[in-house]
């Protein structure tokens, strides 16, 4: 299992060196799934929780997050700590409901083995006749290329924003998460204070901070919601609307109306 999470290709190479002597990647799918629940908190979970802080607590030691990909192999001391926790989540376009589908502990994950997992999902889904149209991620750089590990691309001469479904070869459109990405900007243009555009024109966050003062100082806005916590975002990274408001087109005309 282990393999198969890092190398799905790989796996198979081996696998059919060895003659089929591995399971099949269907039964690993199998395998990486131990607990039915329904939407809502995981009962299971909090049972399992309890009874692992009750040893513990007898035991006198302290719990740590270590690599878990599934594989069933005991934590010791040439296992990493986990630094992140790659979480898979189903959500319906056509009812209201979403749910967990997978997580794994990990200390990092290429976009090889990232896109082999997903593609492990959408086959799994597949499988009990769920349609997935599209794939939602978030923006960190190891993502983009991860989506062009499965056939999209994002390039502006020739964009491709989807990829073909391992089982059924239909669309699955790729999209970056919207609310995500807001964030990102903007922390990039609070942080580098100055950005181009593709005319060379300047980007500049001092615009905003002075317009944050300037309506802090008359005790009105010009038609925005900017306060100072938007210009102070650190404080609150991650709230969305601080994000979508201070990038909004009522900041901007606010902006031009004071030049």
């Amino acid at each position: 299992m282990t393999l198969h999470f890092y190398s799905p290709k790989a796996y198979r190479y081996v696998r059919q060196t060895f003659c089929s002597a591995l399971p099949d990647s269907s039964t690993l799918r199998s395998w990486y799934s131990t607990i039915n629940s329904e939407p809502g908190f995981t009962s299971e979970s909090f049972d399992a929780l309890k009874e692992r802080v009750s040893e513990e607590k007898k035991s006198g030691s302290k719990l740590s997050g270590y690599v878990d990909v599934g594989s069933g192999i005991e934590t010791c001391d040439d296992i990493p700590l986990a630094k992140d926790a790659l979480v898979f989540m189903a959500v319906a376009i056509d009812d209201r409901w979403k749910i967990p589908l997978r997580y794994f502990l990990v200390n990092g994950i290429d976009a090889s083995a990232n896109a082999g997992l997903i593609q492990n999902c959408l086959q799994r889904l597949d499988e009990i006749g769920v349609e997935v149209v599209s794939l939602t991620l978030d923006g960190p750089s190891q993502h983009f290329t991860t989506v062009r590990q499965l056939g999209a691309t994002f390039d502006f001469i020739d964009p491709k924003p989807f990829s073909l479904h391992p089982s059924n070869k239909k669309k699955v459109n790729v999209i970056f998460d919207a609310c995500h990405m807001l964030k990102l900007f903007r922390n990039c243009l609070g942080y580098m204070k100055e950005l181009h555009d593709s005319e060379g024109k300047k980007i500049e966050w001092r615009f905003i901070t002075a317009l944050a003062y300037l309506q802090e100082q008359e005790g009105l806005r010009a038609g925005n919601r900017l306060k100072i916590a938007h210009i102070q975002y650190w404080k609150m990274k991650m709230k969305v609307a601080l994000a979508a408001q201070t990038l909004s087109s009522s900041v901007a005309d606010a902006i031009e109306f004071c030049a």
